[in-house]
């Protein structure tokens, strides 16, 4: 298998494995089966839609933002280890920047807030996005990624990384205060996406990062909480927001409802 298939297929071995772990260890009874289904049917069909994106638009979108070029990751003059860790970064601020530019505007919340109308968030989660939503995220990253010359292989690398990560950030289990209390300033853990996916917006519109909490710490955007009150965090949306049913139909019109 190729590093750059590997990366289309990571989200998928990331939600599998945490998946597993949750069925067979959490006991946890709230899960519908038609969600399951009717939710990897729409990865199915994103999965579909960004091997297409990725085939057809890649090299043409390439192409015509290499003259905008304003800085280049890849012609760094400083050890291939150092251009590597600073280009993987600047992926991962890439993607904080998007997260948070779904969530800031309008039209672009309209596609991202389907991800957050789940009640029951669990590692399954991770696939629950709307097409358009992956369509903008893809032009955007793409874009700035071309723009500051960043190389193909942290591409690849970086969304390897972020597609296994992704399946943990949505873990249903909350990680035990020993082990979160030395994460959750580095790395993006279940109890702080957590936060992340409340009901209650002033907390929704925080903890936007992907794999690392760095940008959220600079940009103040971080918000932490206790043990017991994520526990009683309520998850989700606006009802008047949320998909009609559990179909793909529904998935599909929400954005436009």
């Amino acid at each position: 298998m190729t590093l750059d298939l590997l990366a289309f297929m990571a989200p998928i071995i990331g939600v599998f494995i945490f998946f597993c772990i949750e069925r067979l260890f959490l006991n946890d009874n709230n899960v519908v089966q038609h969600r399951i289904k009717t939710i990897l049917g729409l990865q199915t069909f994103n999965l579909i839609l960004s091997i297409m994106l990725t085939a057809a638009f890649l090299i043409p979108l390439v192409f015509l933002l290499a003259p905008l070029q304003v800085f280049s990751f890849s012609n760094l003059v400083v050890p291939k280890l150092v251009s590597f860790t600073l280009s993987f970064l600047f992926m991962d601020f890439i993607s904080y920047l998007q997260h948070r530019l779904h969530h800031k505007v309008p039209f672009l919340w309209r596609l991202h807030r389907l991800h957050h109308s789940d009640k029951h968030m669990d590692s399954l989660t991770t696939f629950l996005h709307h097409p358009l939503e992956l369509i903008s995220s893809f032009i955007f990253t793409i874009s700035l990624a071309v723009i500051f010359d960043v190389p193909v292989i942290v591409m690849v690398v970086y969304t390897l990384v972020a597609g296994l990560h992704s399946g943990f950030t949505h873990f249903r289990k909350l990680l035990p205060l020993q082990v979160e209390q030395y994460l959750k300033y580095i790395l993006i853990t279940p109890n702080f996406h957590k936060i992340h996916h409340s009901v209650d917006m002033k907390e929704g519109n925080s903890n936007f990062g992907i794999v690392f909490v760095f940008w959220d710490l600079i940009f103040k955007t971080m918000r932490l909480k206790s043990a017991s009150d994520l526990k009683k965090m309520q998850l989700g949306i606006d009802y008047k927001k949320h998909p009609d049913n559990i179909s793909f139909i529904a998935f599909i019109k929400n954005p436009f409802t």
